[in-house]
């Protein structure tokens, strides 16, 4: 920190630097005057010199110059206190424009021993050339307080302390740098060893439970290359990430020999025995190794068009395998579809779960794929195709499609009708059971076809979770309404009530309820198809 002096104050002090002979009252050659005491031809005793309004000097005078005590003002601030030769000497005090004060001893115009307070913080301490030089302490308003020596007005050696740490060493720019010791916390722990610009980059850290680590560090924290004593007298020897043991290394047990592994999480692997993440690696190998046995399983058990029957064919998708409700929503869908159409047989299930042995993949390529199979097995100008999606949905309409352990791509309304459009299936109903579904409505909605979705563009839909036995709208269209096709408006004004019910129990807010919506093409139509009598074998 330094102190600046105006640019007044200077030419009044160089004014002033030697005797000038001059009668009373009169200007000097630099433009001040002088009003005062005079004694053989010289400045002496009591007067006032002027440079402009806001730079002059009032106070005693010796042979000349400004000699004992006086105050002088600047466009930079004022001084009060005592003179030596023109210059401020002795005790005095300088405060500058911004408030800035300091108080103190002077010595050939510069402040030597004082206190500085100010808007940044308060210094006591030695200066030179107006700035922090020497043995001190600052403390930055009601921060920390930093001890120590001072060189060109920064601390570079001493100590630094608050309410929660204490540093004892270098520093560079105010910031621990070089070797020092800082200990923090309540219980306390200690670093030590090299600091770089304010954290530990090589070391010993001494944890408050005994344990103590020693190596490379990242921001103040093991990482790299180190070793970590344990409170029990175990070490381990290798890679630290973050703060904690993480990667290849050797465990030193506090008795028995040494062994080789891998430290992931809270535990040490031996060499040989798999951690987690490369145990989920496996399973998702295994997991699409397998997908595709089971999608081209479930594919080929679709079975074909009875010709002159017009008959119901179905993808029914569970999305988002983080949550065990998609699950249970797509079979209560599948068994509600079943019961209420011959249907059986004529379907497809995709489920992302981390029950992955049952059913094919929600991913958007098992859904291109089911979508052509199912095209080509019904009659498109004939068949309906009902469609049954289940997953969260974001603000955009997108469906989360998430299989755990594995990072797959959402499915967006856009998406869905480009795998809808070149088949050319004439007619379908489809319910979108997810946050925002409205979405999909404004990108599917054409005059052949049914759609159902769970809650307005702007709205979240409810009943998601683990704890959920089904989302509530899959609830209201498959057991409280019950599915029919035929009277879709019919069917339409129980769900709207039953979902209007369940969420005035729980007193939502208006603006929170989802607002389901529905799109019934002008040209929609669907009469439950005849189912032929069983042939009844003659006695």
């Amino acid at each position: 920190m330094r102190v600046t002096v105006g640019l007044g104050m200077a030419m009044l002090l160089a004014g002033c630097a030697g005797p000038v002979m001059m009668a009373p009252d009169a200007s000097l050659p630099d433009g001040s005057l002088y009003q005062g005491d005079i004694e053989a031809g010289l400045f002496h005793g009591r007067g006032t010199l002027r440079r402009d309004a806001r730079s002059w000097y009032e106070g005693e005078f010796a042979e000349g110059r400004m000699h004992g005590q006086g105050e002088m003002h600047s466009p930079s601030g004022v001084y009060r206190g005592s003179f030596r030769e023109g210059r401020f000497h002795g005790q005095g005090r300088w405060e500058d424009r911004h408030g800035q004060v300091i108080e103190g001893t002077f010595a050939t115009g510069e402040p030597a021993q004082v206190v500085l307070t100010g808007e940044r913080g308060r210094y006591e301490g030695e200066m030179a050339t107006w700035r922090f030089h020497g043995q001190g302490q600052f403390r930055f308003g009601e921060g920390g307080l930093y001890t120590g020596r001072f060189e060109k007005g920064e601390l570079v050696e001493g100590r630094y302390e608050d309410e929660y740490r204490r540093y004892e060493g270098a520093f560079s720019r105010w910031l621990f740098h070089g070797q020092g010791t800082l200990a923090q916390g309540d219980p306390e722990e200690t670093l030590s060893g090299r600091f770089e610009y304010g954290s530990l980059a090589e070391g010993v850290y001494r944890f408050a439970d005994g344990s103590e680590y020693r190596g490379e560090f990242y921001y103040g924290r093991p990482q790299g290359e180190g070793e970590l004593t344990f409170a029990d007298g175990s070490r381990f020897v290798g890679a630290f990430r973050s703060g904690s043991p993480d990667g290849s290394g050797t465990l030193h047990p506090a008795e028995g020999k040494p062994v080789r592994g891998r430290w992931h999480g809270e535990r040490f692997y031996p060499a040989g025995e798999k951690t987690p993440p490369e145990l989920r690696a496996e399973t998702v190998e295994t997991i699409l190794r397998t997908d595709n046995d089971r999608l081209d399983a479930a594919l080929a058990a679709i079975q074909p068009q009875q010709p002159g029957l017009a008959e119901v064919y179905y993808l029914i998708v569970g999305g988002d395998g983080g949550d065990d409700v998609f699950t249970r929503d797509v079979v209560v869908a599948r068994d509600a579809l079943e019961q209420a159409y011959p249907a059986a047989g004529r379907g497809v299930v995709l489920v992302n779960d981390r029950r992955y042995q049952q059913w094919p993949l929600a991913t958007r390529d098992n859904l291109r794929q089911a979508l052509s199979r199912l095209a080509v097995q019904m009659d498109t100008q004939q068949d309906l195709l009902f469609i049954h999606l289940a997953s969260h949905g974001d603000k955009a309409g997108s469906l989360s499609l998430d299989q755990p352990g594995m990072a797959l791509p959402d499915l967006t309304p856009e998406e869905f009708a480009g795998m809808l459009a070149p088949l050319d299936i004439g007619r379908y109903a489809m319910v979108v059971s997810a946050c925002h579904a409205g979405h999909w409505l404004d990108q599917l909605a054409q005059d052949d076809n049914l759609i159902l979705a769970s809650a307005h563009r702007e709205r979240s839909s409810f009943g998601c979770g683990n704890a959920s036995e089904m989302t509530w709208f899959t609830k209201a269209v498959y057991q409280h309404a019950g599915l029919d096709l035929s009277r879709p408006h019919d069917k339409w004004r129980l769900v709207e009530s039953a979902i209007a019910d369940w969420e005035q129990e729980r007193e939502m807010a208006a603006d929170k309820r989802s607002l389901p919506q529905i799109h019934v093409g002008k040209a929609f139509a669907w009469q439950a198809p005849a189912v032929p009598e069983p042939e009844v074998a003659a006695e």
